[in-house]
């Protein structure tokens, strides 16, 4: 089964890329998704957690205040990296039972959608990676009617993420989503057969 890393920053679009796929019949896993299996209430990556940032990232019935970590989690370099140290080797188990069980069901190909890509390590694990990218001022629209965020701080979020030209350099192929989404379709579904994993 081949194992297909999907990167991009934030507008480019993954999860459109991700839908596109499905409806071919190919399966992605969100990385965001596994990583709330991950830190479900009372599992040993919220206590760890817990254990370094403190309690007080725990709402009121014991679960995970993601936006209260979030404010500590982000607010230094050293504390953004403890965060991916304590989740990311939980977030890789669940995604490993998640491989498994499509192994099982004898799927050929299988895209991991995974923001931190080569943040995680995770690009020296799958068969191939694929950055979707698109130029700055369509990432900004997306993310504005999509998050409903201002212009400042949609710029201020892509600063964080790798660059377009890191990403092309870095991942076995690429997909351009600057026009239509007829044209992405289309980009998507040439990657696909190129890669063997469909055959029309």
């Amino acid at each position: 089964m081949l194992k297909i890393g999907l990167c991009g920053g934030m507008g480019a679009g993954k999860t459109e890329v991700s839908r596109i796929l499905a409806k071919m019949g190919v399966p992605s896993i969100n990385t965001d998704e596994l990583s709330r299996i991950a830190c479900e209430k009372g599992s040993e990556c919220v206590n760890e957690l817990v254990g370094f940032f403190g309690s007080f990232i725990l709402a009121s019935d014991g679960s995970l205040d993601r936006k209260a970590l979030a404010k500590i989690a982000f607010s230094k370099a050293e504390y953004t990296d403890k965060l991916n140290k304590i989740t990311h080797p939980h977030i890789t188990d669940v995604m490993n039972r998640k491989l498994e069980e499509f192994e099982k069901q004898g799927v050929s190909a299988v895209f991991i959608d995974a923001p931190l890509l080569f943040e995680s390590g995770l690009d020296k694990v799958f068969d191939f990676n694929v950055a979707v990218i698109a130029d700055e001022e369509s990432r900004i629209a997306r993310a504005l009617k999509r998050d409903g965020i201002t212009r400042e701080a949609a710029i201020e979020r892509m600063k964080k993420q790798k660059s377009n030209d890191f990403l092309v350099e870095n991942c076995d192929y690429y997909i351009e989503n600057n026009g239509s989404s007829e044209e992405l379709k289309q980009k998507v579904k040439d990657l696909a057969l190129k890669l063997g994993i469909i055959k029309y």
